[in-house]
């Protein structure tokens, strides 16, 4: 597989990767994709991996060791039923792998996939220019969770001992006043440690969320403990944690259930009382400050909490 290696002005290390192979010409065809993300991606996901090779053993004993056998000495073998089998295994992958790694496997496998599903090597001295997919995914869950126990040693702070992937070509291209790395990962199997690789060469922080477990890369500060993915009830791992957190502080859980009332009525309000806006902007200045005095001790909780319920700016509230 061939990718280009980039950075935007952000400075965001991206790998592109072009549909081009000897026998697939050049589709105009391209999935980009932040390096970081990918490699998160990869690390979530050890689950629907691991589905898709058991389907892909089911459909290899119903299907295409079957076709092996009928068709793999004949050069006459129909195309219609290579276009089955070629479809059953698009279906495979799109169905259980998810994006971006369903195309990059898909393209990668999907040349002569009659020969790629045998479990036995063909004699043909052809076939050793192929890969075979089957095999290769197995292979490929084994790296990603050789990748999952590195980096949850590194978000522990622990040291690792990581011998990275090399691509096998190297080349440079100039374009658009830029230079732009070209790789060439020759096995699939690879593409994980060729992420970690470039994410530990690069510095790009990879964290685990504290909320749901998986791996991110923070959208801000590099210690950030919660992503951004939804978790439950339409909200995201980083809005629970901030709750969490809230909750555990009775001063802030004190303002954010006032707050929460008061922003309720003021919303009943907003039709009837065209102040009702700026009234409940008012409050809430007033309430922050509060907050602050609660927080520094000059007026207790019970005080803050009375101020909460009763308080009120104009005597509008």
């Amino acid at each position: 597989m061939d990718f280009a290696v980039t950075t935007d002005e952000q400075g965001t290390l991206a790998l592109t990767h072009h549909l081009d192979s000897l026998y697939r010409p050049n589709t105009g065809t391209k999935v980009t994709i932040d390096v970081g993300e990918l490699l998160t991606i990869i690390l979530n996901n050890v689950n629907k991996f691991d589905t898709f090779i058991k389907a892909m053993e089911t459909e290899q004993k119903e299907n295409f060791n079957q076709y092996s056998k009928e068709f793999l000495d004949d050069d006459n073998r129909p195309l219609s039923e290579e276009k089955r089998l070629n479809d059953i295994f698009r279906k495979l992958c799109y169905e259980h792998l998810p994006d971006p790694i369903n195309y990059y496997f898909y393209t990668e496998y999907s040349n002569c996939v009659d020969v790629f599903m045998s479990l036995e090597i063909p004699e043909d001295g052809d076939a050793i220019l192929y890969r075979y997919p089957l095999p290769e995914a197995r292979k490929f869950l084994w790296y990603v969770k050789d990748c999952i126990r590195d980096c949850t040693e590194l978000v522990s702070g622990k040291e690792i001992r990581y011998v990275g992937y090399v691509p096998s070509a190297i080349s440079y291209e100039f374009q658009k006043d830029l230079f732009t790395e070209m790789v060439t990962i020759e096995n699939f199997c690879n593409l994980p440690n060729y992420c970690l690789y470039l994410v530990l060469k690069n510095k790009i922080a990879v964290n685990k969320c504290q909320n749901c477990g998986k791996f991110f890369v923070p959208s801000s500060r590099s210690d950030e403990i919660y992503c951004d993915n939804i978790f439950k009830d339409g909200k995201t791992c980083k809005q629970i944690g901030y709750e969490r957190k809230v909750n555990k502080d009775e001063y802030k859980k004190a303002y954010r259930t006032a707050y929460k009332t008061k922003n309720a009525a003021k919303n009943r309000k907003l039709k009837k009382s065209p102040t009702a806006e700026d009234d409940f902007k008012e409050w809430v200045s007033e309430a922050k400050k509060e907050l602050e005095k609660a927080k520094a001790g000059e007026i207790t909780l019970e005080e803050f909490k009375r101020w909460l319920k009763e308080g009120n700016t104009n005597g509008r509230h």
